[in-house]
């Protein structure tokens, strides 16, 4: 008996959507109504309309003051500092006011999700304005009343862990603006190489819709507290990033490389440091740089600490031993790909080999599934079916005719996914192939919690600039791992090394052991299973000075189904203290991520808002609760005789994705056409309904 079978259908269209009720004229003229308006709508837009049709940006104007910024970014410059476990960057980003108009600047830009920013500095013209940490809502008002009251002023704050907006108040004409930024992150290590990612732009996020019946509604919705500031994107910006990059590694250094602009870095003659310089980069996709050192018989184990007036503070990376699996149990693997129109060009072609490559792994007594979304969700089976050489061509078909249009509707795909039912004595795993351009990410985060049962998800970031934050605590929260593919040539090696890790089984029960008097708080905590490849990361402090053999990292693997314990004491590298304090930096960032992971299981964020608070302002980091303020006493605009405009500084579109963003213009004459040709469908229907009444 031949499977049931969903295959892809094309989305609805208003068209579609009217020819589909012509047997109906009471819903005809109900929608001819709508037709009137969106008619009348559009035609207001158009009138109003002052934007080029040509202009390949989103605007969104929020008042009659306020315009997209022409002024080009003169320049951005990373200089970043690799030092063993621990990546330092300071972000350099220089504008220029072409226009004679004192103007505010709004610049919203990404950073990696792990980052911890704790300086910022404005620099308009030869004043530098150096930022202090407050509560975020005194910070914003502080800001508000200086730049109304004439003076310079300069505010940043995070709208999500990876994305961050910078504004600066009364810009003089014709002057540069400068705005310094300096953030401390874990250096990244998985499958034996360590990672550098400095995101330049990011994705448009998709706003989800807010009419699913019951539950799912307001947990789908976007809370109004963490609403994203509106887009603003070009096809044609010249901004441009020069970067400066040195590695000390700790270990001899024996390839590296940059796969995201084929640079080639230079590695030292003691092999154990490198260097990258380059200038002008186009800032529309994530610069990426990978290197590996020489392995070792021993377990990798690094682990550095540094004495501060807040305490001693250790930061510990160690990939533990791992048994490769003595016995292959039969796995149910469900593919989500995504499909909106964030996934249009590159990404949805990355998406498609990956997952047709990921068919490859699959054996004839493993069962599986693929379901595709956009703003509506298909699966190709009803339910999971065994991996038969006719199942395969079936999921290689639909696979290949999927094409990205629409909106990012993820949640119903993605319960779906979990609800289905599971076969017994097989592993559910579900395989998650997105750009996670969403703004509903803690709704996603509590469903993930709520129905993972015995599954595991595992996340695979497609495109050029990915929604990391998503992508890194989606598959956190579903007890799984991360991958990313940012270029078609990357798919065969990361699904092979995706696939490698399906096969080991977890290190489980994993503990970071630290002697009782020194009164130590770790985190994370819990530490989650790890499959091959994926290191422990451990962050601690403690009131007093560790010593070697004072932390003990343990945990259990599975041998012939039984538990079998390791354990390895951890040898510490002291730092000399400095100002930036980076491993303090990095311990209050993950404690922070410890109370937002808490507060999305149990729903209620206001149970650690006053923590992150405090956490904000203790270690003088950017939170959801604080932010960074800076403000020239000196009134240096007349309030009274002189106006300020706000100008919003455009972010590249992310490299090879062709998604349609339609500018004012485009928008309101493609409504008033559709308002048009529906209210012409309507009459049509009413005349049906009339010669119904009279003849019929």
């Amino acid at each position: 008996m031949l499977p049931s079978i969903h295959f892809f259908q094309s989305r609805p269209s208003y068209l579609r959507l009217f020819l589909g009720n012509l047997h109906n004229p009471f819903k005809l003229k109900k929608l001819g109504l709508l037709s009137l308006c969106l008619l009348i709508i559009g035609q207001s837009f158009a009138d109003t309309s002052t934007l080029p049709p040509q202009t390949a940006q989103l605007r969104l104007i929020e008042n009659k003051n306020q315009t997209v910024s022409q002024a080009l970014l003169l320049k951005a410059n990373a200089k970043v500092e690799v030092n063993a476990i621990v990546t330092s960057v300071t972000m350099t980003q220089t504008f220029k006011n072409k226009s004679s108009d004192w103007v505010e600047g709004n610049y919203v830009f990404p950073l990696p999700e792990d980052a911890a920013v704790d300086t910022m500095t404005m620099q308009i013209g030869e004043k530098k304005i150096v930022g202090k940490i407050r509560e975020k809502k005194q910070a914003k008002q502080l800001y508000q009343a200086a730049v109304n009251n004439g003076q310079k002023a300069a505010l940043l704050e995070s709208h999500r862990d990876n994305l961050f907006t910078a504004k600066a108040g009364n810009i003089p004409p014709n002057s540069e603006v400068t705005v310094i930024l300096h953030y401390v992150q874990p250096t990244h290590f998985q499958s034996g190489v360590f990672s550098l990612v400095i995101p330049t732009t990011y994705t448009p996020r998709y706003i989800v819709k807010n009419t699913l019946p019951g539950d799912i509604e307001q947990a789908n919705s976007v809370d109004i507290n963490d609403k994203l500031p509106d887009p603003v994107f070009t096809r044609n910006g010249n901004n441009h990033l020069n970067i400066e990059i040195n590695i000390n590694a700790g270990h001899e250094i024996i390839n590296i490389d940059n796969p995201s602009h084929n640079l080639k870095p230079t590695i030292n003659e003691n092999q154990q440091t490198a260097q990258l310089t380059a200038d002008n980069l186009s800032m529309d996709k994530d610069f990426r740089l990978n290197w590996t050192i020489t392995k070792s018989t021993k377990p990798l184990a690094l682990a550095f600490s540094e004495k501060t007036p807040q305490g001693y503070f250790i930061s510990v990376l160690f990939v533990p031993p791992q048994q490769k699996a003595d016995t292959y149990l039969p796995r149910e693997t469900v593919f989500i790909i995504d499909t909106s129109g964030s996934m249009s060009g590159d990404a949805i072609r990355q998406a498609k080999a990956g997952a047709l490559a990921a068919l490859k792994h699959l054996r004839s007594e493993d069962k599986f599934n693929l379901i595709e979304f956009d703003d509506q969700y298909s699966q190709l089976f009803t339910q999971s079916q065994f991996a038969t050489t006719e199942n395969i061509a079936l999921a290689q078909t639909f696979i290949q005719g999927l094409d990205a249009d629409g909106g990012t509707e993820m949640y119903e795909p993605l319960e779906a996914a979990l609800k289905s039912p599971q076969t017994d004595n097989y592993l559910r795993q579900i395989v998650f192939l997105t750009d996670g351009a969403v703004s509903n990410e803690t709704a996603l985060f509590q469903l993930i919690h709520k129905k993972l049962d015995k599954s595991r998800l595992f996340t695979i970031a497609i495109g050029a600039a990915p929604n990391a934050f998503f992508m890194k605590q989606a598959a956190k929260f579903g007890r799984g791992s991360e991958t990313s593919i940012s270029d078609i040539s990357e798919v065969s090696e990361k699904i092979n090394t995706l696939f490698s890790q399906l096969q080991y089984p977890a290190l489980t029960d994993i503990e970071v052991n630290v002697n009782s008097p020194l009164n130590a708080e770790r985190y994370p905590n819990p530490i989650a299973d790890l499959y091959l490849g994926v290191p422990v990361i451990a962050h601690i402090k403690t009131d007093t000075a560790p010593q070697n053999g004072d932390i003990t990292i343990t945990g259990n693997h599975a041998i012939k189904g039984k538990k079998v314990a390791w354990q390895q004491p951890i040898n510490l590298v002291k730092t000399q203290h400095n100002k930036q304090a980076s491993l303090a930096k990095l311990w209050a960032r993950q404690k922070i991520e410890n109370l937002n992971h808490q507060s999305v299981i149990s729903g209620d964020s206001q149970s650690v808002d006053n923590e992150i608070l405090k956490l904000g302002l203790d270690y003088q980091l950017v939170t959801k609760k604080t932010a960074f303020v800076a403000i020239e006493e000196k009134i240096s605009r007349d309030t009274l005789n002189t106006p300020m405009k706000n100008k919003t500084i455009a972010n590249h579109m992310p490299a090879g994705n062709t998604m349609n963003f339609p500018t004012t213009a485009t928008s309101s004459t493609l409504t008033a056409i559709l308002g048009g040709l529906l209210l012409f469908i309507a009459t049509i229907a009413a005349l049906v309904s009339r010669y119904r009444r009279e003849y019929v």
